[in-house]
C-alpha cells in the first residue's frame, strides 16, 4: 500500500480551497428566495401531514400530549430527510436547485453528508437566535458566508 506523503496532501487541500475561493458565491437575494421556496415546500408537506394524520383535529388544543409528540416528530423527522438527502446526494435542496446554488464544504469541495447537512440547517436557529446577525453576516461579509456556514465550513456557490 503506497504511503501518502502529508506535505503533498496539504499542497492538494490548499488547491482545493483556493479553486474553490474564485467560485461565484451565490447573491444574497438567491439565498433568501431559496429559503423562502423551501419553506413553502416543508410548509405544504407538513401541512398536508396535519391533515392526513390530524383529519379536523388539527387544532393542538385537540390534541392530547402523545399525538402532538408523534406529530411533531413525524415533521420533524421529513425536515431531516428533507435537507440531508437533498444537501448531501444533490448539494442543494430544491429551493437551491431552483435557484442554482449549491453547498460545498470549503476544505474539500464536496457536498456536505447527510449528517453536516443536517447540522448547517438546524445552526439556522443559531444564525436566527442572534437578532438575525447570522444572517445578515452573508450580506456584508466579502465570501458570502453566513454564520451557520463558518460554523460548518461550507460556502453557498452559484452554479450555471
Amino acid at each position: 500500500m503506497k504511503k501518502l506523503d502529508p506535505k503533498i496532501e496539504l499542497e492538494k487541500k490548499k488547491a482545493r480551497i483556493r479553486a474553490i475561493g474564485q467560485m461565484e458565491r451565490g447573491a444574497v437575494w438567491c439565498r433568501v428566495i431559496a429559503g423562502l421556496l423551501d419553506g413553502l415546500i416543508i410548509l405544504s408537506i407538513t401541512a398536508t401531514m396535519n391533515l392526513l394524520l390530524l383529519g379536523d383535529r388539527s387544532q393542538l388544543g385537540h390534541l392530547s400530549f402523545k399525538q402532538f409528540l408523534v406529530v411533531y416528530l413525524m415533521k420533524l423527522a421529513f425536515v431531516v430527510l428533507y435537507n440531508g438527502l437533498f444537501i448531501s446526494m444533490k448539494g442543494a435542496s430544491p429551493g437551491k436547485i431552483i435557484m442554482h446554488l449549491q453547498i460545498v464544504d470549503l476544505s474539500t469541495g464536496q457536498f456536505p453528508d447527510f449528517v453536516r447537512a443536517n447540522l448547517r440547517e438546524f445552526s439556522k436557529i443559531i444564525s436566527a437566535v442572534c437578532l438575525l446577525y447570522g444572517f445578515v453576516m452573508m450580506a456584508i461579509r466579502p465570501d458570502r458566508r453566513a454564520l451557520h456556514d463558518l460554523m460548518l465550513d461550507t460556502v453557498v456557490i452559484k452554479v450555471s
